[in-house]
């Protein structure tokens, strides 16, 4: 009897040490059961010729964890040309990771803040570190979600496993892990600090853990992202290697991510002005090809930057079957194929005030479409909103109503800051008389203009229409819109002659042809 009481004792207090983990046995994780929470970063800013040499974990829905990220809010002197360097991280994939396509899902970034004071920090530093996305990742349960960070330590002897990169055949890697005595990793690297996780790894014949823990390398327990590793200097394949513990540095980490939440940009999502717009693009050889965002001024008029005559499609370099298309009444834009063809109309005629070409991004940018039907309004889906009849007021509230997310997602609204006439005249010399600039708040200094600004959306102030945001858009620079105000009797004008034009159309038609009829004999008995 005392003999069993004895044993249960030894056990008890084997599990408490031991943190009640079974030595014999790992977690049966699976990389896919892992994969939402993490991202991969690139070593270029390019798209086209990236390579995927880092990791982290999403710790909210525009915020990573990683071990260490260099800051590329300020431009760089590179051979006296200054360069502004815009990385990108990508998520949802576990896969082909030695190469980038345009369809990964990838959102650029270029605020980081280390838990270090200098960049590069030392070997032997605790190292963390926050990314703050230019846009936030859509959360998904199958390929997106938010890792939460851990609430306590995990002991000596409990089993984990760490994510990696397997370089050969370039794909996500698990590998098992077990947590030891600091002491084991301080043998070797006598100053690291307290708040490391020594973990020594299982090892792997085909591929050690030097070949394949790489920055940003999450260290999981029980499910939980308790550390972060990254590259070492030296490498031994049959020694144990550091992690930081997330635990302790769980106050700077609070910290930080509410700092960058409170200075993220604010995107509306259901705003109520989202009735007013409408997204336009063109149809040609079957493909749809969005172009901008304009606002419905009428049931069957539409006001925007440019748009091209479709009337004369030639001149713009299409096929004489292309027509236009707006998307109204909807929130979201992600897929245009799976948008109702109740909320979808066609059209042809547009005109704009410099001509039928693009303007250029610093001349005055006003547009109208003509719809071939007229728009199904509604107060809560679809609605026309007023032409102002006064110039914008100091001090007022604006906003920009686009697509926060470059073309192809919801549509919000952003705020958006009016700039001094005389600033803005400094920083763009060749802006118009007409021109309102606008930025976005940029309290970190890594917001940019074009990462949320698309080109027809409008800027509404107290509630007003005041101008048209004009495209395309220069990084680092304001944003010029054209004021609507300023153009308000060419509006007019255009939408009577629109009016005339519709109730006119069963005569003009069989008039173009008589016309084209006597000149084509014309030119026959010319040439005859």
């Amino acid at each position: 009897m005392y003999l069993r009481q004895i044993y249960f004792v030894l056990f008890l207090n084997q599990c408490i040490l031991s943190d009640r983990v079974h030595h014999t046995k790992h977690e049966n994780i699976k990389i896919g059961a892992l994969d939402k929470y993490i991202i991969w970063r690139a070593r270029e800013s390019s798209v086209n010729k990236s390579k995927l040499v880092g990791m982290g974990v999403i710790v909210e829905s525009n915020i990573i964890l990683t071990n260490s990220a260099q800051d590329f809010v300020n431009t760089e002197v590179i051979n006296s040309t200054e360069i502004k360097r815009t990385p990108f991280i990508v998520y949802g994939k576990i896969e082909n990771l030695n190469k980038l396509r345009f369809e990964d899902r990838h959102i650029d970034w270029r605020k980081a803040i280390n838990l270090p004071k200098t960049y590069p920090p030392q070997e032997f530093e605790p190292k963390l570190a926050l990314i703050k996305l230019c846009h936030k990742i859509p959360l998904n349960s199958r390929y997106a979600m938010i890792s939460q960070l851990p609430k306590r330590t995990f002991k000596v002897g409990a089993k984990c496993v760490v994510l990696g990169l397997a370089r050969y055949s370039s794909v996500a890697s698990i590998m098992k892990a077990d947590i030891v005595e600091l002491d084991q990793c301080r043998s070797s690297m006598p100053e690291l600090h307290e708040s490391t996780i020594c973990v020594r790894m299982h090892y792997n014949h085909k591929q050690s853990h030097c070949e394949q823990i790489i920055d940003g390398s999450p260290l999981v327990c029980r499910g939980t992202v308790i550390g972060i590793g990254g590259v070492l200097k030296t490498c031994n394949s049959y020694g144990p290697r550091p992690f930081t513990g997330i635990f302790y540095h769980r106050s700077w980490l609070h910290t930080k991510i509410a700092e960058i939440i409170a200075n993220s940009p604010v995107l509306e999502e259901q705003s109520p002005l989202a009735k007013h717009v409408v997204l336009f693009g063109i149809i040609d050889g079957g493909q749809k090809h969005p172009k901008g965002l304009g606002v419905i001024i009428a049931d069957d008029v539409i006001l925007t930057h440019y748009a091209e005559d479709l009337t004369q499609p030639r001149m713009h370099g299409l096929s004489e079957s292309t027509t236009g298309f707006i998307v109204y009444g909807v929130q979201h834009i992600y897929n245009l194929r799976t948008i109702p063809r109740t909320n979808e109309i066609i059209w042809i005629d547009a005109k704009n005030f410099d001509g039928p070409y693009h303007p250029g991004q610093y001349k005055p940018q006003i547009a109208l479409i003509k719809l071939n039907s007229t728009i199904n309004l509604d107060s809560e889906r679809a609605k026309i909103i007023p032409l102002p009849d006064k110039n914008m007021i100091d001090g007022a509230e604006c906003v920009v109503v686009g697509l926060g997310y470059e073309m192809m997602d919801k549509i919000v609204a952003i705020k958006a800051v009016i700039l001094n006439e005389s600033y803005c005249k400094q920083e763009i010399p060749e802006i118009n008389y007409s021109a309102i600039c606008i930025d976005i708040p940029n309290p970190m200094g890594d917001n940019d203009q074009c990462d949320y600004f698309t080109g027809g959306a409008p800027l509404i102030c107290d509630g007003v229409l005041t101008a048209i945001v004009s495209a395309p858009c220069i990084n680092g620079k304001p944003r010029p819109c054209t004021g609507v105000f300023n153009f308000i009797h060419w509006i007019q004008s255009k939408e009577k002659s629109f009016r005339l034009l519709s109730s006119h159309s069963p005569l003009i038609k069989p008039l173009l042809k008589l016309i084209s009829f006597l000149l084509l004999r014309l030119i026959i008995q010319i040439q005859s």
